[in-house]
């Protein structure tokens, strides 16, 4: 079975979709679209794989086809174990949980509580829980139960041997994040990376108001 090059777990809301893209862009010079909320939208067939579970045993699946050497994941199994994958997950601290999760409903469900419950990337995380707790989440208990599991899955992250941590602070900062993609992808010299500067330039503009948030949060 095919699988990725490079796999990077985040939590919804922490960029993991702009630091898989950004990765293409330096390295396959893959175009970004930035949308008004600050969401990188992008594919990634290997994401939709993972809800199904069945899925790793049928290495002809034709969707295979489609994956590309910088993966994301939202969600971390013990079938990751056995990847020859080099791994790395986005860290934060715990206190700015309910500000990712509030970037989450913005940027991927547009601010609607139902939209995240019942359509979004919900079921890879609620398979996990009690079909009995599954039933009673609903729009009151949404803050607390999603905080939990966005909380579950940081931890999980950290599980996968030999895993390396991005911490999320270091991506608003351009020279660390180009440290950081160097890291990953091995291109070098990123921050004379014009071309590049000009995305990032954009997207930390995008999300300025929620950058904010966060380090007003950190400081209390």
């Amino acid at each position: 079975m095919p699988v990725p090059k490079t796999i990077i777990f985040a939590n919804g809301g922490s960029h993991g979709d702009f630091v898989r893209h950004s990765c293409l862009f330096v390295t396959e010079n893959v175009k970004f679209f930035l949308q008004n909320t600050g969401r990188t939208k992008t594919n990634g067939e290997f994401r939709h794989q993972l809800h199904l579970p069945r899925i790793f045993f049928m290495p002809d699946d034709p969707r295979y086809n489609d994956l590309k050497d910088y993966e994301m994941s939202h969600v971390w199994y013990e079938d990751f174990i056995d990847y020859p994958s080099k791994f790395f997950y986005i860290n934060y601290n715990e206190k700015i949980t309910s500000i990712i999760l509030e970037m989450w409903l913005k940027k991927a469900n547009n601010n609607d509580k139902n939209i995240a419950i019942n359509e979004s990337m919900t079921a890879q995380f609620l398979e996990s829980l009690p079909s009995n707790i599954e039933k009673k989440i609903n729009k009151d208990n949404f803050d607390q139960v999603f905080s939990i599991l966005w909380k579950r899955q940081l931890k999980l992250f950290s599980k996968q041997p030999g895993i390396q941590k991005i911490e999320l602070l270091d991506l608003y900062d351009h020279a660390k994040f180009c440290a950081i993609l160097e890291n990953i992808t091995g291109v070098k010299d990123l921050q004379n990376n014009t071309a590049y500067k000009g995305v990032y330039d954009k997207w930390l503009s995008i999300n300025r108001e929620n950058i904010t948030k966060i380090y007003q949060a950190l400081q209390k």
